[in-house]
């Protein structure tokens, strides 16, 4: 996904679909972002990963 922000706080729905075959056990969820700044030598992509959101799968 790719989309141009300003400086607005805006809310984002990000809809993960799991594969098809998952085992119980520890999860860990980030989004890694990158950006595309300008500066004075032309542009820079950056990147910058969330905070990690760890969690337990429960086998059905």
């Amino acid at each position: 996904m790719s989309s141009q922000f300003d400086t607005n706080t805006w809310r984002l729905r990000i809809e993960m679909i799991p594969p098809a075959v998952i085992l119980a056990g520890r999860i860990v969820v980030y989004l890694t972002l990158t950006y595309r700044c300008p500066g004075a030598n032309g542009e820079a992509m950056l990147e910058d990963r969330t905070n990690r959101l760890n969690y337990h799968l429960l086998a059905a």
